[in-house]
């Protein structure tokens, strides 16, 4: 089912990174989870997990 999950959300966000918020509302998460979603997606893409939502935080 992870992998399911993993192209759902790689599809979904093809263009940029999904915020937490998205996460948990497009695919049921628990908070925490879409952090580590959202970090692995981020790491996978090689780009950094800083937010640009003013007062997103992006440490978990």
């Amino acid at each position: 089912m992870t992998l399911v999950v993993a192209c759902r959300i790689a599809d979904k966000y093809r263009s940029r990174l999904p915020s937490v918020k998205e996460l948990q509302d497009d695919f049921g998460m628990h908070r925490a989870t879409a952090y580590r979603w959202r970090a692995a997606l981020a790491s996978a893409r090689g780009i950094s997990t800083t937010s640009t939502t003013p007062g997103e935080n992006t440490h978990g």
